[in-house]
Order: C-alpha cells, then structure tokens, then sequence
C-alpha cells in the first residue's frame, strides 16, 4: 500500500509539473510572440528594425485594398502591442500595395517610413508633432528631399486636394527623396459608399467595385486622433506589408 501511494503521488506531482511548465511556455510565447513575429516579418521584406530608433511601429497588413492596424513599442527591449491598438481597420490604395510612381495611382508603398508631421482643417489635436492648420487659403508644399511640409507661395500639391473630407486630419508620412505624397488619412465618405456597394454587390452577384484610396493609408478619424495621441515625432515609424 505504502509503494502505491508513493507512486500515485509521483503522478500527481508530474502533472502539476506539466500544467505549470505549459503556463509559463504559453506565458513566455504570448509575450515574445509580437516581438518575434515583427522581426521575422521584417526580416523576409528585407526591412531592418532597431528597437531603439524604431521604438513605436504602426504596422500595416494588406490583403488587397483592406487594412489592419497595429501599434507596437518597445518595452524591455521588446515590441509590445499598445494597449487597444490592435486590429485597427484601414484601408490602402485601390490598387493594393505595389510601386507608387505618382500620386493618387492607386498604389501604395510597402517598406518602413517615418512620420513627418500632421495637418489638417481640424484645431490641432493632441500630437506631440508639429501642426500645420490648413484652411481655404492654404498653400502648401512638400519637399522632395524629406517630404516636410514648407510654407510655399505656390503648393506641389493644392489646397483643393486638401479640401476634401480625409484632410480634416493627417499625417505627412516620409515615403522617400522623391517618392509621391503619402499620408495616414480619415477614411472618406466615398470609401465607405464603394465598401457598402461592394458588399452588397458581392451578395446579389454582381461586378465587385474597387474599394479603397487613392494610394494613402486611411482610418477612421477617431482612430487617427489615437494615433496621432500615442505616437512619437522622431521615433515613430509605418511598416507596410504586402
């Protein structure tokens, strides 16, 4: 009887052993899993991040035209999800991630950008980046060498393209020397009437309409203001994925 206790305890204290040992591997592979999937992403797109100048990532994953959005920072040396940052819907350029040669082609560019700045016809949100306040007299210009904005007498890119409804807020991203505009934008009234049509196209059968931008990442506006919250001017970097 003393032998058959003994080795039922023996049972007893294995087990334990295992549902501690699953705890603390399920426990250690939630909170490396981000951090080790973002860098193997990178890696395979040939992007190389650096935790302590890329220490906020807004990461972007495409399937066509739709997007989802999720805000990463470092903490410990690690990227973290920022708390209710995650699976943010978006939408890219109709035309879906590819090579952007002009604006408004359709297209928008895969690779890690940093932001710039913001803008808008919105008073000046809570941003930690400088603001430029656009209204109907507004000239803009965006620099070709680190695509800032600069007071211009005349502007690359018009305040008639900054009227519409998406330029109530942005933010200017750096796609490059020369690269076309790229901005994080509100999701306009015409994206959202081409989704619905899309969608009820789908269900009766008929041709599916081209949904999404004309080549800019697009949120809706109460989740850009979180954005422009949470983020950081110089550390805060976009990654576009295919």
């Amino acid at each position: 009887m003393m032998k058959s206790g003994k080795k039922s305890f023996s049972w007893i204290a294995l087990i334990i052993f295992i549902v501690i040992a699953a705890f603390i591997g399920f426990t250690l592979m939630f909170i490396f899993s981000n951090n080790f999937a973002i860098r193997v992403t990178a890696f395979q797109k040939g992007v190389s991040l650096d935790s302590a100048v890329h220490k906020k990532l807004i990461v972007v994953n495409t399937s066509g035209s739709a997007a989802s959005l999720t805000c990463l920072e470092v903490k410990n040396g690690r990227y973290t999800v920022a708390a209710g940052m995650q699976s943010i819907k978006g939408f890219v350029g109709k035309k879906g991630v590819g090579e952007r040669k002009e604006w408004a082609d359709g297209y928008t560019p895969a690779g890690l950008f940093p932001l710039v700045s913001a803008l808008g016809s919105d008073e000046k949100p809570e941003t930690g980046f400088e603001y430029k306040a656009l209204d109907e007299s507004s000239t803009i210009e965006i620099s070709s060498e680190s695509n800032a904005i600069t007071d211009a007498e005349s502007a690359e890119i018009s305040v008639s393209v900054y009227g519409k409804q998406e330029y109530e807020l942005a933010i200017l991203i750096n796609a490059g020397k020369d690269a076309p505009t790229l901005l994080l934008e509100c999701v306009s009234d015409e994206v959202r009437n081409d989704e619905a049509l899309a969608t009820k196209n789908a269900k009766s059968g008929k041709d599916i309409i081209e949904v999404g931008t004309d080549g800019n990442i697009a949120v809706e506006k109460a989740d850009l203001i979180r954005i422009l919250s949470w983020a950081e001017p110089e550390s805060t970097y976009i990654f576009i994925i295919k």
